[in-house]
């Protein structure tokens, strides 16, 4: 089965997951990011997303540029300067808001799709409302 993905949409989506992410990590942590660096850290997060779905890395591979990724954009957004002994605490807070998040997410579109209100808006089989 093939499947159309629009890698701007995904970029997108990806960026904006990434941003809120680090944004609420940031207020858990009580640590100030600037506006810049949530960017560029998210940037990174949504490119790396587009190239891992290009790439079609699997297995050790895959997981290991995923934990490099993460890394990195950790690193980018909470400074790594002066601060290498708290990243792996920043990273393992990045980590469990953006789990958390992504499964409220994943249940908020099944719970949505279930009802099946975003088929009224779409005649055929495009993505519902929910999707987006």
């Amino acid at each position: 089965m093939e499947q159309t993905v629009y890698a701007d949409l995904y970029f997108f989506i990806n960026f904006s997951m990434d941003f809120l992410c680090f944004y609420i990590s940031s207020r858990f942590l009580g640590v100030w990011i600037s506006t810049r660096r949530l960017v560029i850290a998210s940037a990174v997060g949504g490119i790396y997303a587009v190239l891992s779905l290009v790439w079609g890395l699997v297995g050790i591979n895959a997981v290991l540029l995923d934990v490099l990724s993460c890394v990195l954009m950790c690193a980018i957004a909470f400074g790594f300067f002066g601060k290498a002994r708290r990243l792996p605490v920043y990273i393992l807070v990045y980590v469990a808001v953006s789990m958390t998040l992504g499964g409220f997410m994943t249940a908020l579109f099944n719970l949505l799709n279930r009802t099946a209100l975003g088929n009224a808006v779409t005649d055929d089989d495009d993505l519902s409302v929910w999707m987006l």
